[in-house]
């Protein structure tokens, strides 16, 4: 068996050129090819090819438009005038086909996807085009999120439709986080309702820290620094008892 670094890829991209090019139709199509440089090639010959092979075409825009592997997987995508995704199509030879559609609001938010593998998921925004309700239909889970005046999210919920022991279907929130934030906008502390699993760790400034009330104490200290409020340094400490 050939090793990994035994393997190169050869990226082939190819121009269709047809009287369709003067309306600007141009499908641009690519091939990746892995082949083994191994012995089996040979010191001075060319490199063998391998069984698999990726195949992809493009539009004009150059939005990924299909793409076929040597498994008989194919896809496609479709997309609208505003280059949005809209459709989307999986196929596999000896299988069947999955249809996958996508839907935007006016101000070009997701507002649907689902398939006819039964994937039916609703998208709700406020006014500032913040996602505050992700609905999985199929599932009966509804996530939901609230904002500051910042912009900063600082709640989110998790509720899914549970049969309880009592026989009634009702609707059980399985998380329910409440973050919270310092003046730059980083996250400095999350609460879930029943124990502090982020906080703020007074005795290393401008790091965080995390604590998982199990088995075993997780401590991560993450280090800012200060002019561009960027991580620079990380630690993790874990105390089993």
């Amino acid at each position: 068996m050939p090793h990994a670094a035994d393997f190169i890829t050869f990226f082939a991209i190819n121009w269709i050129a047809n009287s369709t090019c003067l309306t600007g139709n141009v499908v641009l199509s690519g091939q990746e090819t892995a082949k083994d440089t191994g012995a089996d090639a040979g010191a001075s010959g060319p490199a063998a090819s391998l069984a698999y092979q990726m195949r992809y075409r493009y539009d004009a825009l150059g939005r990924k438009v299909g793409q076929s592997d040597a498994a008989g997987t194919n896809q496609a995508w479709t997309y609208d005038t505003f280059g949005r995704l809209i459709g989307r199509t999986e196929s596999k030879t000896g299988g069947g086909t999955v249809d996958s559609t996508y839907a935007y609001d006016r101000a070009g938010g997701l507002v649907h996807e689902g398939n006819g593998a039964g994937k039916n998921i609703d998208y709700r925004y406020d006014g500032a085009g913040q996602l505050i309700e992700i609905r999985d239909n199929a599932l009966g889970q509804t996530t939901s999120y609230s904002y500051d005046l910042a912009g900063n999210r600082v709640a989110e919920k998790l509720a899914q439709k549970t049969l309880l022991s009592s026989g009634v279907l009702d609707n059980v929130v399985y998380q329910d986080n409440h973050l919270v934030y310092d003046a730059q906008h980083r996250l400095r502390a999350v609460f879930d309702g029943r124990a502090d699993v982020l906080s703020a760790c007074p005795e290393h400034p401008g790091c965080l820290k995390t604590r998982h009330f199990s088995k075993c104490l997780v401590q991560s200290f993450s280090r800012f620094d200060l002019p561009s409020g960027r991580i620079n340094s990380c630690q993790r400490q874990i105390l089993c008892i």
